[in-house]
């Protein structure tokens, strides 16, 4: 494991606390197989199944191993396949497929009618198979393809609130798998179509889709990511195309600033065969 960046509260598993722009290997002796970032904390899933936290814990979002913040690893709990971190709060999925999360559950955003501060991974649904972090919310996806959504946003609005009861809101079927930044997600269907759904913040999903019903994006995608005011698509044919705020090139149109439409970055099957003929 690598780190490199801001360390304001250790979550560089290294360094003390101390920033460093040089990626250096992190102070954890494990073979790590998932790693996720959130705000200022890291949480990593060793070959072993076990899950380790670094960083910010003032919402105990990595467990009562340590205080405040912590500098070097500590182990969080057992038997987890895969993490995902957000602002002050932690999912993870265990080998059973039961979803948990850990830390900050105000606006009951991971747990229904239970503490505003989870010290412990708390039960969010079973038989889950992917899970993704936003700021104050996630999106999941169950072994059927089912979408879910839990977060402080009331999702038919999406706008700042309350949270949602039930936490869990049902979001569509068919899904592989989904992505969220602040106001906005990216959903990838099974079938390759991709539907958007937020308040179109930095036009990055190219209209508002609010009211419970995604809107269609594109088809035929193999993969999908959602940033800060920006998503990407990845076709088949191995094109990637940027929507949203261009503010720092992002877009990769060798341009900086202003609003991008479904910009073209590079189609990877000319990149790899032109890189074959180097």
């Amino acid at each position: 494991l690598w780190t490199v960046g801001i360390n304001n509260f250790g979550q560089l598993g290294r360094n003390g606390r101390t920033d460093d722009p040089v990626l250096r290997k992190a102070d954890i002796d494990r073979h790590i197989v998932d790693v996720a970032v959130g705000d200022d904390h890291l949480v990593v899933v060793d070959d072993q199944h076990v899950m380790w936290g670094v960083g910010h814990n003032n919402y105990q979002q990595i467990g009562t191993g340590c205080g405040e913040y912590t500098s070097s690893f500590i182990k969080v709990t057992t038997g987890v396949v895969s993490v995902s971190a957000g602002r002050r709060a932690t999912r993870l999925i265990k080998t059973d497929g039961h979803l948990y999360g850990l830390g900050d559950n105000r606006w009951e955003k991971l747990v229904d009618r239970a503490a505003g501060v989870l010290s412990s991974p708390t039960l969010m649904m079973n038989n889950v198979d992917f899970c993704a972090s936003g700021e104050h919310q996630c999106v999941f996806v169950t072994k059927e393809g089912i979408l879910y959504y839990a977060g402080w946003r009331p999702f038919d609005s999406f706008q700042k609130g309350s949270g949602n009861d039930p936490t869990n809101v049902k979001v569509m079927d068919g899904v592989k798998e989904a992505y969220l930044n602040t106001d906005d997600m990216i959903i990838l269907c099974k079938n390759g179509d991709v539907y958007g759904y937020g308040l179109n913040t930095g036009n990055c999903l190219g209209a508002t889709h609010t009211g419970g019903n995604p809107g269609l994006l594109a088809s035929d995608a193999v993969s999908c990511a959602m940033g800060y005011n920006f998503s990407a698509i990845l076709y088949r044919d191995g094109t990637i195309e940027v929507q949203g705020t261009n503010d720092y090139g992002q877009a990769g149109n060798g341009q900086v600033g202003g609003i991008v439409s479904r910009s073209e970055v590079i189609r990877l099957t000319e990149y790899l065969r032109k890189k074959e003929q180097l």
